[in-house]
Order: C-alpha cells, then structure tokens, then sequence
C-alpha cells in the first residue's frame, strides 16, 4: 500500500512538469517610406598654404571671415557653423628638401533645415565673390521628429502587414489566429545624431534670394534632394487553432 501510494505521488509530479505544446504561425510584416529629407548638411573645407606659418594662418583667417560674413548675409545663425577641425602641417616642396610650405585648414560644419532656394542663393554669392582654395560638400538628412513621426506610421502598418499574412496562411490551412504570443521589431535604430536645427529668420533669407527666383545658378534650381528610405519590420508569433 505505501509503494502504490509513493507511485501515485511520482506520477501527479510529473504529470505538472510536461509542458503543453501550442502550434503557431511565426508572420513577418514590413513597411517603407520615402521621405523628403529637411536638414541639410554643408562641410567647407577652407585651406591655405604660404612659405611662412604665420602667412598662412592669416591667410586661412581671413578667407574663413569672409565666409562667415557670407553664410551671416543669407540669414545663417552662429548655431548654424560649428568649427570640426582646424590643423597647419608642415612640408618640404622643393627638390632639395630645404625649404617649408606651411598648409593651414579649417573645417566648417554647416546644419540648417534644407531649403533649395538658400542653396542655391550661397553657391551663385560663393562664386560670384570668387573665393579660393575652398571646398564645399553637401548632404541631406531627416531631422529626429520627421523620423519619429514616420516610424509611429510605419509600425503600425507592419503590424498590419503581419498580420494579413499570418491570416492568410491560417486560411490556406484552414486554421485560424488565436492569440499574439510573441512581437519583435526591427530596423528602428537611427543612424543620424540628435541635433538641434534652428530655423532660418524669414525677412533674412527673403532679402538675399528675391533675385534668384527666377534663374538657378547651381544644381538645387533644377534636382530635387534624394528622398531617404525608412524601413520598420515586425515579427509575431500567433497562436492557432482549429476553426
């Protein structure tokens, strides 16, 4: 009597241990948007090479100045530049290797929202004051809210996505989606740095472009900026059952 008693006891603790297996549909959901980005992005590399370091240290001052007072003109803010690098590197240049040639650099980050008119206003005033020894790279990007807002859209019609797939297969066998047991997300992180863009002052940038308006002295006047991809993916595991 004890033993069949013990026996009973090892059967009802292991009847608790089995765990119950559920059959599931694992649904994947995606979702794409284009966007027009709104911030633009300007690297001016300023450079000036002179025999002696003190010249070119003058030199690169003033030619920096005098863009300064440029990007100032158009409406630009002091929070818009932000100085990224500043070098002199010393070299030999003649054939003897006795004599110095001072290179001295200065790299200006330039982040405002995008507008293709104010592009286009400071490459027609750079060319036409005939700087030198400057180079000037641009690039776009979406600001953190744009892209907030457009991932809170974005998951949701994942979701949706997944969903209509996992119904789909559900009916083609004849089964159908009980409960959601398991959600994963992916392709939210960004790739830009957090940054504060300031708006430009209107009456400012009105003043300078009212007489570009008509023509187009550079590439802004006639392309549009390349729209940015975002993309969010959604995986959920749904449980499922017989109909």
């Amino acid at each position: 009597m004890k033993f069949l008693y013990l026996l009973l006891l090892t059967g009802i603790s292991l009847g608790f241990s089995q765990k119950t297996e559920t059959n599931q549909i694992i649904a994947n959901g995606r979702a794409t948007i284009k966007l027009m980005p709104d911030i633009a992005h300007l690297t001016i590399i300023v450079q000036k090479e002179n025999e002696s370091e003190k010249n070119s240290l003058k030199d690169l001052n003033n030619e920096t100045q005098n863009l300064k007072q440029l990007l100032f003109k158009l409406g630009f803010k002091k929070e818009h530049i932000r100085l990224s690098q500043h070098n002199i590197q010393k070299n030999r240049y003649d054939d003897e290797g006795t004599k110095d040639k001072y290179t001295a650099t200065n790299i200006l980050s330039v982040d405002f929202p995008l507008d293709r008119k104010l592009l286009d206003a400071f490459y027609d005033q750079f060319q036409s004051l005939n700087f030198k020894d400057i180079d000037i790279n641009f690039s776009s990007e979406l600001s953190e809210e744009l892209e907030r807002q457009a991932r809170l859209t974005l998951v949701k019609n994942a979701i949706d996505d997944a969903k209509r797939n996992a119904e789909n297969i559900a009916n083609a066998l004849n089964l159908k989606l009980i409960n959601v047991k398991e959600v994963s997300k992916f392709g939210s992180e960004r790739v830009f740095d957090q940054k504060d863009y300031k708006r430009m002052e209107p009456l400012a940038k009105a003043a300078i472009m009212e007489g570009y308006a008509a023509g187009s002295s550079s590439a802004f006047g006639s392309f549009e900026v390349e729209e940015k991809d975002i993309t969010e993916e959604i995986v959920i595991v749904f449980e499922i059952g017989k109909k």
